[in-house]
């Protein structure tokens, strides 16, 4: 459980974007650090200037279901 492990192991897990420590960089990594950064701004009650990974996740979803459909289209 990453919740449980000393500050540091954490801080180092998290930079390397396997926030839930098994292993494997995947959505839920996305999922639980978005909701890490929403309590910490709640908490200090103020908007912080990090972006968000479900807004990276998105355009890298937006791109690539973008572009097979542009490739399709050009093709047709």
């Amino acid at each position: 459980n990453w919740q449980a492990t000393s500050v540091g192991e954490e801080s180092v897990a998290w930079q390397h974007g396997d926030i839930n420590g098994d292993g494997i960089v995947d959505f839920v990594d996305f999922t639980t650090q978005n909701i890490y950064w929403q309590r910490s701004i709640a908490k200090a009650g103020s908007t912080a200037a990090v972006p968000e990974p479900s807004s990276w996740l998105l355009v890298v979803l937006a791109v690539t279901l973008w572009v097979p459909a542009v490739g399709k289209s050009r093709v047709a």
